[in-house]
């Protein structure tokens, strides 16, 4: 298939060629709690397959939300596939709120790069660096994981977005 500019027929969909694009690929703004002593799903989005196509090709992932108004002990988490690549570290934090960054790029065939930040409020702010190596021609799931010691609900994870970062 193709089409006349007049000067040239220009071939529409015969290479393997792609055009880096960017932007949002992925919102969650669904709550979900945390259930007494299990770590819990709060949310999760997919990084959809070929996201990461070449070397260079990243996401940025973003998640927050608050916890209960008491002291009880908690600690979320983030996770690329089965991969934990943030941790919030156990805060007894009351009425507040965390957040989770991450960016995963990715540095060769199936192996990716994370560094992740994030805190819960009252807790300590960190950065981490995690070595993937996931199949980045299939679906990478991300998931936001909670753990309440005390009481169920003490953790919402209220937004989660999966960006697409264009490679140079």
């Amino acid at each position: 298939m193709g089409f006349d500019t007049g000067q040239r027929t220009i071939q529409v969909g015969v290479g393997k060629g792609r055009a880096g694009k960017g932007g949002i690929q992925k919102v969650n703004v669904t709550s979900g709690a945390s259930l007494l002593a299990a770590e819990t799903i709060l949310q999760s989005a997919i990084v959809e397959a070929g996201s990461l196509y070449k070397n260079g090709q990243g996401v940025r992932v973003f998640a927050a939300g608050k916890v209960a108004a008491n002291g009880n002990d908690k600690l979320v988490k983030m996770y690329a596939g089965a991969s934990e690549i943030f941790s919030t570290g156990t805060v007894a934090g009351n009425d507040v709120q965390w957040f989770i960054e991450a960016y995963i790029f990715r540095t060769a065939v199936d192996v990716q790069l994370a560094f992740a930040r994030g805190v819960l409020e009252g807790g300590t702010y960190s950065v981490i660096r995690t070595a993937l190596t996931l199949d980045d021609g299939a679906d990478i799931t991300i998931t936001i994981k909670g753990t309440a010691a005390t009481a169920d609900s003490d953790i919402t994870g209220e937004i989660l977005t999966v960006e697409t970062l264009a490679a140079p």
